[in-house]
C-alpha cells in the first residue's frame, strides 16, 4: 500500500514489498535555519520515494568544509517474513532499537544498540574517515 507524507522528526519509515520488511531511520538532521521536514514520503511515478533531508534554509552555497560537516544517512533493517512472521512484528522489534547521534568538534559517533546486539562507530567528520567501528563490541581491525 501506498503512503505519502512528512515528519518534522527523527521517526521509523517502513516499507514492504511481498516478502521483505524494511525499516530505515534517519540519523541527526544538522543544518537548519528553520525547522525542517525531516522525513518525506511520496510517490514518483510507479516508486515510493523516501527523503531523509539533512539541510533545511535558504540556498546558498556551502563551502568544502561546511559541506563535510552535514551530516545524514539512516539505520537500516532488513528482514523477511519467514524470519518474523508478520510485518507488524518486524516493526515492533525495530522501534526497539535504540540510535545515538553525536557530534563534538569534528567527531560523530553513531550507535545503534538491539539488544546484545549493537554497531558503534566514531567517524571523524573533517577529514572523511573512519577512527574506528565497533560489532557487538569487538573492534573491527580494518574499518578504511
Amino acid at each position: 500500500q501506498d503512503h505519502a507524507g512528512e515528519s518534522y522528526g527523527a521517526q521509523w519509515v517502513f516499507l514492504r514489498d511481498s516478502d521483505v520488511y524494511l525499516g530505515l531511520y534517519p540519523l541527526t538532521l544538522t543544518h537548519t535555519d528553520r525547522p525542517a521536514r525531516m522525513i518525506e514520503v511520496r510517490k514518483i511515478g510507479p516508486f515510493q520515494a523516501v527523503t531523509f533531508n539533512s539541510y533545511a534554509g535558504p540556498a546558498r552555497d556551502f563551502s568544502a568544509v561546511e559541506l563535510r560537516q552535514i551530516c545524514g544517512g539512516f539505520a537500516f533493517c532488513i528482514g523477511s517474513a519467514r524470519e518474523w512472521g508478520n510485518f507488524a512484528a518486524f516493526r515492533q522489534s525495530c522501534r526497539e532499537i535504540v540510535i545515538e547521534d553525536s557530534l563534538y568538534q569534528c567527531l560523530r559517533r553513531i550507535r545503534c544498540l538491539w539488544g546484545r546486539h549493537g554497531v558503534d562507530m566514531l567517524y571523524d567528520v573533517q577529514c572523511d574517515d573512519m577512527v574506528w567501528a565497533k560489532i557487538n563490541g569487538t573492534f573491527l581491525e580494518d574499518v578504511t
